[in-house]
């Protein structure tokens, strides 16, 4: 009578599914569908501090109270240094099944996904004012930004918590406009908006714009204080660290130094 030998058929079967059990996390990623980080925070805190250089200019004194000339006869010419901080903005993220974020080698999924990112711009350029006409005038400037921008992703499940965190630097040319309306010698209203592109040894390239309304009060002809209202648009693409591309909003408001010589 021949004996069955059920050792090696239990083998196999126990090899098939070990198998199994390790393909399905594979599987499971090569169907997970690689989303873009869009993150928005609208009630972000700015600080600004700006110290400008008029070449030339030498402004008689003048009281507090009085009216600034309705016209000036050229363009003013100036240079100027701005460093801009938005720190702690944050946006909870919640993706539908199938879908994730993959920065470096961590994939992120659900709907308990926290961004946390801060942005520091620093811009200098030269700025070319029209002659004011009944205190208005336009304002022109070009220069090159810097900006240094940290994300971080995390995931705040039970068992499976983790997180990734990458900066990214870049470096490149701006523009930007400016309506300026000066009724007092102590009071400046304005809007301002930017545009610039930058270059990155992280991402193939950055693009962000920023736009401006404020209202700048100086007890002092040279040092003022700035309140207003920020609105800002982050952009970096084919990060090296971040599989998804990165878009961040955010807007709030606006606490500034204004210096000038």
């Amino acid at each position: 009578m021949r004996q069955l030998n059920l050792f090696p058929a239990a083998s196999r079967a126990l090899r098939s599914l070990a198998g199994t059990a390790l393909a399905l996390p594979l599987f499971a990623g090569c169907a997970t569908q690689i989303v873009d980080v869009h993150a928005e925070d609208t009630g972000v805190l700015s600080t600004d501090l700006r110290v400008g250089w008029q070449p030339g200019a030498e402004e008689p004194a003048v009281d507090a109270g009085a009216e600034p000339p309705t016209e000036r006869a050229g363009p003013r010419v100036s240079i100027e240094f701005d460093l801009t901080q938005s720190q702690h903005a944050e946006d909870q993220l919640s993706l539908p099944s199938g879908q994730g974020l993959l920065l470096g080698g961590t994939l992120f999924t659900g709907s308990d996904i926290t961004a946390l990112f801060d942005i520091t711009r620093m811009m200098l350029d030269a700025r070319i004012a029209s002659p004011s006409r009944r205190g208005f005038s336009i304002e022109g400037f070009v220069g090159f930004e810097y900006t240094s921008m940290n994300l971080q992703i995390s995931d705040g499940g039970l068992f499976s918590g983790k997180s990734a965190s990458s900066d990214i630097s870049s470096l490149g040319p701006a523009v930007g406009a400016a309506l300026i309306w000066q009724p007092l010698h102590w009071l400046r209203c304005s809007t301002e908006g930017r545009v610039s592109a930058g270059l990155s040894s992280q991402a193939s390239g950055v693009a962000q714009s920023s736009f401006d309304v404020g209202v700048g009060l100086y007890p002092w002809q040279s040092v003022g204080a700035y309140l207003g209202w920020r609105s800002q648009s982050y952009g970096a693409s084919d990060s090296d660290y971040f599989s998804s591309d990165v878009n961040l909003k955010l807007s709030g408001p606006v606490l500034g130094l204004r210096i000038g010589f």
